[in-house]
């Protein structure tokens, strides 16, 4: 049985965040447990987006600045690394205040640039190797510090999301290729990667969260989550019944159930610490879906692709012709004329998103399909 530890939390007090981390690592025995004096220990938070940390799109700096002052009184070695959707680690954590926040722990900054190979020996795994950044292998330990956001591909973004950053920049755009437009395709990637990374403890600030147009250009919510787990499918879990969301509405948390996986079912999981009754969520918004999966219909989808798939929506009243996601597109099927419009190419598009995913305007949304909402209408006739 997996354990899930929870620690209501109202703020990102420096005091408090410290003492409820270690309260969460209190409940398994105390971080201690996990690391020991001269490892190197790589914190890999999410590092997204160059935003204020008030805007919520990136891993709070209490939160890192307290995995730092942990480590760094055991005597660990600590790295802190990522790689954002767009520019570098350094500058986004720069800009989250990150980087100043942690910089008397002498911890070392990385832009994951450089891959090296995990290797799968198991029959029950799909994918049997994956490039990650070389920093993930060197390190003795990694510690996943996610954010708890709504995302416009996967739903939700937690933990089992944020090791995709581990993939060096220039591979994501592969993942998105073969994934096409089956998100429990990707989903099912996602899970395998977190579970070749293995990291050591996972931590989901959901202090503050993000939800709608997740996860860039939502809205902030107050949601006093702060969590911990070893297992990164478990916390997902756990946190998805904290805001009320089916574990089959997201996707890596129905593929973990589909793959049968410890931590994948909300009643074989032991909580500690609060209940999940002290978390009074309730309206926690979700973004335009976007299901990729709609089974009745998935042959006729592939046949009527252009009324089955959502679509990117675009305002050009809120786009400032920053090139960003025409630069980030992995299927080039953006046409940008800067100072007049952007064109997509729904031929070409893959529907991963990652336009939505990284404009820093919120002019990019996504536009349900005509045959979701035609289910919507059915499902509410039922």
């Amino acid at each position: 049985m997996q354990k899930v530890a929870l620690v209501k939390t109202k703020t990102y007090d420096r005091n408090e965040i410290y003492n409820n981390i270690v309260k969460i690592f209190g409940y398994f025995g105390g971080a201690e447990k996990f690391f020991s004096r001269g490892e190197k220990v790589l914190l890999k938070p999410n590092l997204l987006f160059a935003r204020r940390s008030g805007e919520h799109v990136t891993t709070h700096p209490e939160i890192v600045h307290a995995m730092c002052r942990i480590l760094k009184d055991i005597g660990c070695k600590i790295v802190i690394g990522d790689s954002p959707g767009f520019s570098s680690a350094i500058a986004v954590a720069k800009k989250c205040g990150i980087y100043d926040s942690v910089k008397n722990f002498g911890a070392g900054f990385v832009n994951f640039e450089k891959s090296a190979e995990i290797k799968i020996n198991s029959e029950e795994r799909i994918f049997k190797k994956f490039e990650v950044a070389r920093e993930i292998i060197e390190a003795d330990k990694v510690v996943n510090l996610a954010k708890l956001k709504s995302h416009g591909q996967m739903l939700l973004t937690m933990s089992v999301k944020n090791t995709f950053g581990a993939v060096v920049g220039l591979l994501k755009p592969q993942w998105h290729f073969k994934a096409g437009v089956d998100a429990e395709f990707f989903a099912r990637m996602l899970i395998e990667l977190n579970l070749a990374i293995a990291p050591a403890f996972n931590i989901l600030d959901g202090v503050y969260g993000m939800q709608g147009n997740g996860p860039a250009n939502g809205e902030a919510r107050e949601l006093n989550i702060l969590a911990g787990s070893v297992s990164s499918v478990a916390l997902d879990t756990v946190a998805a019944e904290l805001i009320k969301v089916s574990q089959d509405a997201f996707y890596t948390g129905r593929v973990a159930r589909k793959m049968k996986l410890d931590g994948a079912f909300i009643d074989d999981i032991e909580i500690a610490g609060n209940k999940k009754e002290d978390f009074n969520i309730s309206g926690f918004k979700l973004p335009q879906m976007i299901d990729l999966q709609w089974p009745v219909l998935k042959s006729i989808r592939r046949v009527l692709r252009g009324f089955s798939l959502p679509e990117p929506l675009y305002d050009i009243k809120k786009c400032r012709f920053c090139k960003i996601c025409f630069e980030v597109c992995p299927a080039k099927a953006i046409d940008l004329k800067t100072g007049e419009y952007i064109k997509f190419d729904l031929k070409k598009c893959i529907r991963c998103f990652c336009c939505q995913e990284l404009c820093p305007f919120g002019a990019i949304t996504v536009k349900e399909s005509v045959f979701d909402k035609f289910r919507k209408i059915f499902n509410n006739y039922k």
